[in-house]
């Protein structure tokens, strides 16, 4: 009978996938994937750490979760059990992954996007700013004559006033609006665990990402210049902030959490 790990390498290659693959999907890193498929649990976090990566691999490739539990629970017993854990951070499991190509041209076009956004704001600001034409300046002291200015109105058209005095044209209150200014700085994010121990893995713009387990209590700070991205397992009690201001993680299924961070979002994490 196939080992767990057997029966997942080859559900993996069945479906023409790479390691690489699973770990982008799932948010499991490489070498935790490749220590599940060679049986070999005593590099991985541990507890509840251990079986979550085996649900989430088995349901990736289409292995029915309970029975990739039983598997799992079966090789533990035969190997003597799960091994002791150190009660001080694990940072052991940091793995050093190459950035793809990919990431580096939407880096990119998300630079791109951002500067057109900047002009774009600019021209609004000058628009809006600009004094508008009145009937006194239409009049010349040399020749007497009236130029017409060109004024555009939003609602219907009008003839313009002849006399002195009368109001000027502003502009409507829909042109002087602007949109709110995208962060300017880098994303600061301070992160404390609660009273449980947590799986956390970071990636801050095209840098190799960094995973590992922390203990209650413990606190960690992350920097980012455009983008950061944040997974969490068993993520209840933990509190962060986003450049000192509290911020909000979003739990799902009760214990996890993910988090793509940019400076154009992260107002939404704002409590």
């Amino acid at each position: 009978m196939p080992t767990l790990g057997e029966e997942l390498r080859r559900l993996r290659e069945e479906k023409g996938l790479s390691l690489r693959e699973v770990s982008d999907s799932t948010h499991i890193g490489s070498r935790f994937l490749q220590a599940i498929e060679s049986d070999n649990y005593s590099i991985l976090p541990g507890g509840i750490f251990n079986r979550g990566f085996v649900r989430s691999y088995a349901r990736y490739v289409g292995l029915d979760e309970e029975q990739a539990l039983v598997l799992y629970n079966q090789q533990l017993e035969a190997q003597g059990g799960e091994a002791p854990r150190s009660t001080a951070p694990s940072w052991d499991g940091i793995e050093e992954e190459v950035s793809s190509p990919w990431g580096t041209i939407a880096l990119i076009i998300l630079t791109l996007l951002i500067l057109s956004a900047g002009v774009y704001m600019g021209y609004r600001y000058f628009i809006s700013s600009a004094p508008a034409p009145t009937t006194a300046d239409a009049t010349t002291p040399e020749s007497g004559s009236v130029a017409a200015p060109s004024v555009t109105v939003s609602e219907s058209p009008s003839p313009l006033p002849t006399t002195e005095g009368s109001p000027t044209v502003s502009p409507s209150p829909s042109e002087s609006a602007s949109p709110a200014l995208p962060l300017i700085g880098n994303l600061q994010v301070k992160v404390q665990i609660g009273e449980n121990q947590c799986w956390l893995k970071v990636k801050s713009d095209a840098n190799p990402a960094a995973e590992g387990t922390l203990n209650p209590g413990d606190v960690r700070e992350f920097s980012a210049s455009e983008k950061m991205v944040l997974s969490f397992g068993n993520a209840v009690g933990i509190t962060a902030t986003l450049n000192g201001r509290p911020m909000k993680l979003p739990i799902t299924k009760g214990v996890s959490s993910y988090v793509v961070l940019t400076k154009d979002n992260y107002q939404t994490y704002l409590q």
